[in-house]
């Protein structure tokens, strides 16, 4: 498996690993809680070039 990797905890608290930072890892955060609640299983793709990132991040990229 190739990417970022975190572990996080019921309440989306981070427990070990790195995923980006700000609005990268409240997003990852937010589909674990999902996940536990629901059992689904999921990945997060995040395009930081989109509009909708709105991140600044001059070197762009995909996560």
């Amino acid at each position: 498996m190739v990417g970022d990797k975190a572990l996080f905890d019921e309440n989306g608290k981070r427990i070990v690993g790195y995923i980006g930072g700000g609005c990268i890892e409240n997003r990852v955060a937010e589909t674990a809680k999902e996940t536990l609640i629901d059992g689904i299983p999921r990945t997060v793709e995040i395009d930081l070039d989109s509009d909708q990132m709105d991140m600044g991040i001059p070197c762009g990229g995909y996560m």
